[in-house]
């Protein structure tokens, strides 16, 4: 699996921050990153959108079971 360029700067936070939580939320990923929350909300549509991330509003951010077993 390639990750777009777009993502590749933003992956390897994220992981991060989702290894050592159960779900991340975009407020944890704007402060991680110190980006825009604009930007936070595009990356993780984008990333949702090519199934490695799955998120709602009410129970944040996690993996896609595809992405996860494909990375770890």
């Amino acid at each position: 699996m390639s990750i777009p360029t777009i993502h590749r700067k933003y992956i390897e936070p994220i992981c991060s921050l989702l290894d050592k939580k159960s779900y991340v939320s975009l407020s944890d990923i704007v402060n991680e990153l110190e980006i825009y929350p604009s930007l936070a909300t595009k990356i993780v549509k984008e990333m949702q959108k090519e199934n490695y991330l799955v998120y709602s509003r009410n129970e944040g951010l996690i993996y896609s079971n595809q992405f996860h077993f494909n990375i770890r």
